[in-house]
């Protein structure tokens, strides 16, 4: 058993790529070949317009351009260069693997403000 039960920080998406508030079973972790490290992924699905959304991840970055339509982690929220941002995003993604590791994950995505 993990030696901790939860992780909490702050999100951030590409508002470009936004996908619906919805709730995911059977995320797993994967090793992105793109990121070279661990991330949490989405199994593929579809919105109720019929989009197909594939490869989505919960995955380690800053600021929005860091990500194509995935989800970044970080402990809290700042700026980098004038952009809205996540930081200590690497520290938070390797926690959130480490207390998920080994069972089955559920991710529910709701709308922010």
């Amino acid at each position: 058993m993990s030696p901790r039960d939860s992780v909490s920080g702050e999100t951030l998406e590409n508002p470009k790529y936004m996908f619906p508030v919805a709730d995911f079973l059977y995320c797993s972790i994967y090793d992105s070949p793109r990121l070279g490290r661990e991330v949490i992924l989405f199994p593929d699905f579809e919105d109720r317009t019929g989009r197909t959304y594939t490869y989505i991840e919960i995955h380690n970055g800053n600021i929005a351009d860091d990500s194509e339509g995935c989800i970044l982690v970080g402990e809290t929220r700042g700026t980098i260069n004038g952009n809205p941002a996540v930081l200590n995003s690497n520290a938070v993604l390797d926690d959130i693997i480490e207390v998920c590791r080994g069972y089955n994950i559920l991710v529910k995505v709701r709308g922010g403000d």
